[in-house]
């Protein structure tokens, strides 16, 4: 996006602390340095008009106290952010790569969905991992739609019908 001349005010992240050591990530922190900001658990954005942006989780860290161990394996995704934005009495969960438990992945987002609580949309957590938006997440979110975000045909096979089907 940068080097197709968007120059965003403000990118929040998840801090310095356990990043990956990616390509992608340096050239990420490298553009947009002059602008990131480290968001916080509890954390509350104002977007305008009356739309905020709530951060639940991030880095395993709860809003209102609390965390979720994200260590072992792989941490990229259960580090994720989790936001609730809200507009007068609409709600959107957005659960970044956050996981649920499955495939022995900490389990995070029911943590996250918990603060959330009843929403009128969710975005399934990972692009519709299987490791990730399981049951009890739907459950706590209630939601009345929910959207994934994969491309067609992507080498993950994304989404996987477990969460599809919760």
């Amino acid at each position: 996006m940068w080097n197709k001349g968007y120059r965003p005010g403000v990118c929040y992240d998840r801090g310095t602390g356990n990043v990956p050591s990616t390509s992608a990530y340096s050239n990420y922190k490298n553009k947009y340095a002059p602008v990131r900001q480290e968001i916080a658990p509890g954390q509350v954005i104002d977007l305008g008009g009356g739309a905020t942006a709530t951060c639940l989780v991030v880095n395993g860290d709860l809003m209102g106290g609390g965390s979720v161990n994200v260590g072992g394996g792989d941490i990229e995704n259960p580090s994720s952010i989790a936001l609730l934005v809200s507009y007068g009495d609409f709600q959107l969960y957005l659960p970044g790569d956050l996981t649920g438990g499955g495939l022995g992945t900490p389990n995070v987002e029911t943590s996250a969905a918990a603060q959330a609580g009843n929403v009128d949309v969710m975005l399934l957590a990972h692009h519709g991992s299987n490791s990730s938006t399981q049951g009890d997440v739907v459950d706590l979110l209630d939601p009345e739609l929910g959207i994934v975000s994969a491309g067609a045909g992507n080498p993950f096979g994304h989404p996987h019908t477990e969460p599809l089907d919760e």
